[in-house]
């Protein structure tokens, strides 16, 4: 079972493995293909002002796509945002976080026609605005047939994630990373989608081999884990293309790329059977004696918040507001149109979402659990449990000054009894989309946000004093010196 290796990867007080980084063997930060045909898209988009509360609570979806949408989402999503120098090389700042700065997350596009882009299977190269053709030709049936779906949208992005990019740092522990970090990308995507009044639909269960065949990936380097629908879906008859076998070389990443069996076989392990019958999330445990939260707008524009979005984590000690806490909290935890789960009413995700609140007006220090359908929180201990955490957070004290911690978990033993093996990819994939979420809306209220996929793991457990409760990620946020810039 996939929880084995959530166990398996967690580290131990007297049982973490250290080691000397590669520098001359670390993976390049952009993959390319040699030989590729480059479609140039536009640059840079036009980016409809767009309030997170608007995406929040969205008017109807229908938008025609277009090559600025695609140009728009893919910037969006895990576009370049700043550039820095760092011991006389370049640093690029992304879109989406990602555990220690690797993007092992890659975006593909399966397309029919759009405007001028012909039809065809495309790379997304990052370092550019444009698409690298690797196949010609409509193949969004083969898509379909994956998804087992019986329409076909006018076009997919497909997020993938390269395990050795995070495993040359984090090695085994690197599979958590790589879920988290195409969670962050997704996230980016969907809401740029809600931005540009596109319809679009998302999906974690496919024919894995199919997609990857597609789109001409070695399944040992890089798996397929998430795909986005773009546009109105139809059911349009269209001709199931032969794929070719000579597609164009992606470059290699380093000298020696290794692989890691326990990231293999976790990854094995969550591409088992899939069925279109999953049960419905289950309910959130109701809370007593619990504090109910009244939200209000976010005015900050998406596309600047993506602009600014860092991981930051200078806090200083000085409260928030339960309002803004709330306003937050409605912002991550929302189900909205096109995500997987749907905007149905108590539809907000797998896991359980806590809260270590420790400088928030009206709010007493604790640690709470946040029950997303009925806006409130259940208070579980009183305290601040601030340098508990820390202390947990492998010792690293500048948790203890945010003003708040959220930390995600899941019950991995009953979600894989429910909903089969591909429970724990789907979980860790919500967590990480809920996580750029919560990037974004700390952002948009001027505070710092700081992701931390690196604890042990038993004291955060011990620490919610719930053992079923497994921690998947941790994000502290709160006021930082200087503000948001």
């Amino acid at each position: 079972m996939t929880r084995q290796y959530h166990r398996q990867t967690a580290y131990g007080r007297h049982g973490m493995s250290g080691g000397l980084l590669d520098w001359g063997n670390q993976p390049q930060p952009f993959k390319t293909y040699q030989g590729a045909k480059v479609e140039a898209l536009p640059w840079p988009p036009e980016l409809p002002a767009s309030p997170l509360s608007r995406i929040i609570d969205p008017p109807p979806l229908e938008g025609r796509l277009s090559a600025n949408h695609l140009a728009a989402l893919l910037h969006l999503a895990g576009g370049l945002t700043a550039r820095a120098s760092h011991g006389g090389q370049d640093f690029y700042y992304r879109a989406a976080a990602s555990a220690g700065a690797l993007y092992p997350t890659e975006v593909y596009a399966v397309l029919g026609d759009v405007d001028d882009v012909p039809a065809g299977v495309y790379h997304w190269p990052v370092s550019r605005m444009g698409l690298a053709r690797l196949r010609d030709g409509d193949h969004r049936p083969v898509m379909a047939a994956a998804l087992d779906e019986s329409e076909v949208h006018p076009a997919y992005l497909v997020l993938t994630a390269i395990p050795w990019r995070s495993a040359w740092k984090y090695r085994d522990r690197a599979w958590r990373y790589c879920l988290l970090d195409t969670g962050h990308v997704l996230a980016g995507a969907l809401w740029g989608a809600t931005a540009l009044g596109l319809d679009h639909w998302t999906w974690y269960r496919f024919q894995d081999e199919s997609v990857a065949e597609v789109l001409g990936l070695d399944p040992d380097q890089e798996s397929p884990l998430a795909i986005v629908g773009l546009g109105k879906p139809s059911a349009e008859r269209l001709t199931v293309l032969p794929l070719e076998s000579d597609l164009p070389q992606a470059a290699p990443l380093s000298r020696r790329e290794e692989t890691f069996a326990a990231i293999l076989d976790a990854r094995d392990e969550s591409s088992g059977a899939i069925s279109r019958r999953v049960p419905p999330p289950r309910p959130r445990r109701a809370g007593r004696e619990a504090v109910t939260l009244t939200p209000t707008s976010i005015e900050a524009d998406l596309p600047v918040t993506i602009g600014r979005r860092r991981s930051r984590r200078n806090f200083i000690r000085r409260p928030i507001t339960l309002t803004q806490l709330a306003t937050l909290l409605e912002a991550v935890m929302g189900a909205y149109p096109g995500d997987v789960y749907g905007a149905a009413p108590g539809r907000v995700g797998l896991g359980r979402t806590f809260v270590v609140a420790g400088q928030v007006d009206s709010l007493r220090a604790g640690v709470y659990e946040f029950h997303p359908a009925s806006m409130t929180l259940a208070p579980l201990t009183e305290g601040d449990a601030g340098a508990e955490l820390a202390s947990a957070g492998l010792g690293q004290a500048w948790m203890a000054r945010a003003a708040v911690n959220i930390i995600l978990a899941a019950d991995l033993a009953a979600l894989e009894t429910e909903r089969g093996p591909r429970a724990y990819r789907e979980v860790m994939l919500e967590a990480g989309l809920f996580g750029q979420r919560v990037y974004l809306a700390a952002t948009a209220q001027g505070w710092g946000c700081c992701g931390v996929g690196a604890f042990f793991d038993d004291e955060v457990r011990a620490l919610l004093g719930d053992p079923e409760a497994l921690p998947l990620y941790i994000l502290c946020l709160g006021p930082i010196k200087g503000g948001v810039r």
